[in-house]
């Protein structure tokens, strides 16, 4: 897969899609059109990267950042957020990601 020019300024939070209606489905090609299609049970979170997320979060500048050879998906079954007390106020309670058992499923088909 090629990709664009990437500017991580902040490595760890760049490259993950999603907007209001979050992503269900997404699917990636090659050159001839050809790649994997996937489909997610509801919607959440996905990032595609030239990088793993380790490389990504040990990257304290935007250069030090580098592809690994590979094309990495993660697709986030929930997402805590941004809000980490950190840096800013931490995470409502009401979207925090409850103990006991959470799951869900995914299908990848390629065309």
């Amino acid at each position: 897969m090629e990709f664009g020019t990437f500017n991580y300024w902040i490595a760890q939070i760049k490259g993950r899609v999603r907007d209001d209606r979050a992503l269900q489905w997404f699917a990636l090609t090659n050159q001839s059109g050809h790649g994997p299609y996937s489909q997610l049970d509801r919607p959440a979170m996905v990032t595609v990267t030239p990088m793993r997320s380790k490389d990504l979060a040990n990257a304290t500048q935007d250069v030090l950042a580098n592809p690994c050879g590979n094309t990495v998906i993660t697709m986030d079954g929930a997402h805590r957020g941004h809000g980490t007390a950190s840096c800013g106020p931490d995470t409502l309670a009401k979207h925090l990601i409850r103990p006991g058992t959470n799951g869900w499923s995914w299908s990848v088909v390629t065309f």
